[in-house]
């Protein structure tokens, strides 16, 4: 009987134990192609409340990111969204809270779908300068976003043959 206990402890050790398997490695989703073929532009000033503590002018996200854009010179800025190849439609979405989020949602023109969502928090701050400063970075960093989207490798789904 002494011979058989440490081999029903063994047992029961091995059946106790999680089952380790191999996970299948996760595929990267696709960037629709539309954003990554564009090249015109139209830029929308989307909805939302800038606060004068934020900003000095309502209108201030979508000066800055048009400017910005504009400056980067990777898009041709057309006048209207029938021209444009897709839409970034600039937001700063009415939320309550401390600080406001800076929203750009980048749409095909045609059926107003949004593709891509790109959102940056708006960092705290005590003083309006600061806090002004705060915006216009969170405006800046929205338009690396788009270089550093716009810039990926395209992820095809098709599957190699085995």
């Amino acid at each position: 009987m002494r011979k058989i206990a440490p081999f029903v402890l063994l047992l029961s050790a091995l059946c106790a134990a999680p089952v380790l398997k191999a996970q299948p490695a996760q595929a990267a989703a696709p960037i629709p192609a539309q954003i990554l073929a564009a090249k015109k532009v139209f830029i929308s000033n989307g909805t939302g409340e800038c606060g004068a503590f934020f900003c000095s002018a309502p209108d201030q996200p979508y000066k800055e990111f048009y400017s910005a854009i504009k400056k980067s010179g990777r898009y041709e800025l057309v006048t209207t969204p029938a021209d444009a190849d897709v839409v970034f439609e600039i937001a700063t979405p009415s939320v309550p809270g401390p600080s406001p989020d800076v929203r750009l949602l980048i749409l095909d023109p045609k059926t107003r779908l949004p593709l891509w969502t790109l959102d940056e928090y708006v960092k705290v701050a005590a003083r309006q300068a600061t806090a002004r400063k705060n915006f216009s970075k969170a405006v800046s960093t929205l338009v690396q976003d788009v270089q550093k989207l716009t810039t990926a490798a395209p992820v095809t789904t098709d599957t190699p043959n085995k």
